[in-house]
């Protein structure tokens, strides 16, 4: 599926799956920086990206929690749209 929503997404997979209904949705890159966001998400999607990498301190300032192994997230394209 792509073109839809993150929730749609989420829960297409989640019917297939065994999941909880905990997901992160993200676009990578600046938040100003669509173009990239769109090509990053593209290379997701299509499988040649399989990781990622993201700063502690971005965490920390934002007093997120860390990533952990498990978590599952949807990506966003640079329309916000979930590929």
């Amino acid at each position: 599926m792509s073109g839809g929503s993150a929730e749609a997404l989420w829960a297409e997979f989640a019917g297939a799956e065994v999941v909880n209904d905990d997901f992160a949705a993200w676009t990578f890159g600046p938040g100003d920086d669509a173009t990239l966001a769109t090509k990053l998400a593209v290379i997701v999607r299509d499988g040649p990206k399989r990781a990622t990498t993201s700063l502690l301190l971005d965490y920390e300032e934002k007093s997120e929690p860390l990533p952990r192994a498990g978590d599952y997230s949807v990506v966003l394209d640079g329309a916000r749209t979930a590929v």
